[in-house]
């Protein structure tokens, strides 16, 4: 595709005013000064060169009638695949109960990067036709969950209570041993 090109800045708080790129790194917004490319090859180069100089504008190519073009060239790629691990999650209000929900992190096409808690995890809800419920934190999924589902999605206790309190209890158990054994074995001189 032949033609003549131009580069488009559009800087933030500036509505939707925009600057053409003139010559040397200068804009203006006349684009009777703009900078005429004719090989699409150049002028993509230069786009996102000044893409990666100029982060808080948006940089874009336009052909002589204004229309923009070669941005799906730019796209960034999707996430496919989450690292992070499901939590237990426990609200200020059922944290005295050590109650609380699992909540898994996802990624949606319409929210990113998300975290989401099963129906199948309730059994009062295993079997129904219900979607799951989605948030930006796990903050905000819990309280989704328990406006849409209300009583029938209980809270349960951490799936690895049993470990934790035993830990606690080991942890409390040998700080009980060091104050009976006192400060260690007493050197000479210390008296």
């Amino acid at each position: 595709m032949s033609g003549q090109y131009r580069i488009v800045f559009k800087m933030p708080g500036r509505g939707d005013e925009k600057f053409y790129y003139r010559r040397d790194s200068e804009v203006s917004p006349d684009v009777t000064q703009a900078h005429a490319f004719h090989s699409a090859d150049s002028v993509i180069a230069f786009r996102d060169r000044f893409r990666d100089e100029y982060k808080q504008c948006a940089v874009y190519i336009e052909d002589s009638q204004g229309n923009r073009l070669f941005e799906r060239d730019t796209q960034p790629q999707s996430e496919t695949r989450d690292n992070r691990s499901p939590v237990w999650f426990s609200p200020d209000d059922l944290e005295s109960h050590r109650l609380g929900y699992i909540v898994r992190p996802g990624i949606r096409p319409d929210m990113g990067r998300c975290w989401y808690i099963r129906s199948s995890d309730f059994p009062n809800l295993v079997g129904r036709d219900i979607e799951s419920v989605f948030g930006n934190t796990p903050l905000e999924a819990v309280e989704r969950c328990r406006a849409l589902w209300g009583s029938l999605a209980q809270p349960i206790p951490h799936p690895l209570r049993e470990q934790l309190d035993a830990a606690e209890a080991k942890k409390i158990w040998k700080e009980i041993e060091q104050i009976r054994q006192g400060p260690g074995r007493r050197r000479p001189g210390n008296d």
